[in-house]
C-alpha cells in the first residue's frame, strides 16, 4: 500500500519574487502527450500539495530547480531519467517541456520555457537540451523574447530571482536526496557554505581590493610627486607671467615715449628735408661756378698766350681792326 506524502512550497522569496504557474509535460511520471500536461498554480505565501509516493511531488521541486538553475536532479543526465521514459511512452523519442510564470525582483512577470528530448538508443537513452526561451516585459510593457542562443538562460534566471545559484540549488530547491548536506564531512560542508555565502568570491574580492589599494597607494605617491612638480611649474608660470606683465608694461611705456619722440621729430625731419633740398641746389650752383671759373681761367690763359705771340700791338681803333681782319680773310680766299 502506497503511503501519502505532503509537499510544502513557501514560494515568496522576497516582497516581489513569487511563482504564479508552472506547466509540466513529459518529465518523470508526467506523460508526454498534450492531454498529460499538468499545470500547477502556486498560492501566496504557501502551497500545500498532498499525494501518494511516486505521484510527482518531488518532480515539482525538481522542475522548479531545473527552471531556476538549469541543474538536473542527481543521475538525471546519464540515461535521461529526468525525462519520461520512451519505453513507457512506447515511443523512440520523448519531448519533456517545463514552463514557468513568475514575478522577478522588480515585480514584473517573466515566462521561461525549457525543453529536453530523450531518445531511445539500443542500450541506453540519449538526452539533449533544446533551445530555451525567456519572455520578459520590455520598457514600454511589450513582451521581449530572448532565446538561449542570444543569452545565457541560467544567468538570466539567477538575475531574475536575485539570489545566487548556490542558494537556489542548496537551500531553496534542495533535492531530498541531497537535503542532508549540513551533516556531511567538514571539507564538503565548508565548500557548500563557501558557495552559499560566496566566501571564495568574498576573499577574491578582498584580495582584489587589497591589490587595487596597493596600486592606488603607488599611484597616490606618484601623483603627489607629480603635484610637487606641477606646483613648481605653476609657481614658475606665475613668475613668468608677472615678468611678462612687467615687460609688457615697459613696452607700452616705451611705445608711448617713441610716439612722443616721433611727433617731436616730425618738424625736424621736415626741416632737414628742406635743408637737404637747399643743400642740393647749393651744390649744383657750386659745381656751375667751378665750371665757369675753369672756363674763365682757360680763356685768360689763352689770352695771355695770344698776347705773348703778338710782336707789335695794334694801336688803331676797333673799326680799323675789323677792316684789317676782313681784308685778310679776302686775301686768304683768293
Amino acid at each position: 500500500m502506497n503511503s501519502t506524502g505532503i509537499l510544502l512550497i513557501y514560494q515568496q522569496l522576497s516582497n516581489y519574487i513569487s511563482y504564479d504557474k508552472m506547466s509540466v509535460q513529459g518529465i518523470r511520471s508526467f506523460g508526454n502527450r498534450d492531454q498529460d500536461t499538468q499545470v500547477i498554480t502556486f498560492f501566496s505565501p504557501l502551497t500545500l500539495i498532498v499525494g501518494p509516493n511516486g505521484s510527482g511531488k518531488t518532480t515539482i521541486i525538481e522542475c522548479l530547480k531545473y527552471m531556476a538553475t538549469g541543474v538536473m536532479p542527481p543521475g538525471a543526465k546519464t540515461g535521461g531519467a529526468f525525462v519520461h521514459d520512451p519505453k513507457v511512452a512506447h515511443d523512440s523519442e520523448v519531448r519533456g517541456q517545463i514552463r514557468l510564470l513568475f514575478q522577478d525582483t522588480t515585480g514584473h512577470p517573466v515566462q521561461v520555457q525549457r525543453t529536453l528530448v530523450a531518445t531511445q538508443k539500443k542500450s541506453s537513452v540519449a538526452l539533449r537540451t533544446l533551445e530555451g526561451i525567456i519572455i520578459r516585459e520590455g520598457p514600454n510593457g511589450e513582451p521581449v523574447q530572448i532565446t538561449s542562443k542570444c543569452a545565457e538562460l541560467d544567468r538570466e534566471m539567477v538575475s531574475a530571482f536575485g539570489v545566487s545559484t548556490a542558494i537556489l540549488e542548496n537551500v531553496i530547491f534542495c533535492h531530498q536526496e541531497e537535503s542532508n548536506w549540513p551533516l556531511s564531512e567538514g571539507k564538503a560542508l565548508k565548500s557548500k557554505f563557501d558557495d552559499i555565502f560566496a566566501a571564495t568570491k568574498y576573499m577574491k574580492a578582498l584580495e582584489h581590493l587589497r591589490k587595487i589599494r596597493t596600486e592606488q597607494m603607488t599611484n597616490l605617491k606618484v601623483s603627489k610627486a607629480e603635484i610637487g612638480h606641477l606646483k613648481a611649474y605653476r609657481d614658475m608660470a606665475i613668475q613668468k607671467k608677472r615678468q611678462y606683465s612687467e615687460v609688457d608694461e615697459r613696452r607700452k611705456t616705451s611705445k608711448t615715449t617713441v610716439d612722443t619722440i616721433k611727433q617731436k621729430l616730425e618738424p625736424i625731419e621736415n626741416r632737414l628735408d628742406f635743408i637737404g633740398k637747399e643743400s642740393s641746389k647749393m651744390n649744383d650752383f657750386q659745381r656751375r661756378m667751378d665750371r665757369l671759373t675753369n672756363d674763365r681761367d682757360t680763356l685768360q690763359k689763352q689770352i695771355r698766350e695770344l698776347k705773348a705771340m703778338i710782336e707789335e700791338p695794334f694801336t688803331g681803333t676797333h673799326n680799323e681792326l675789323k677792316s684789317l681782319i676782313s681784308n685778310f680773310e679776302k686775301e686768304q680766299e683768293k
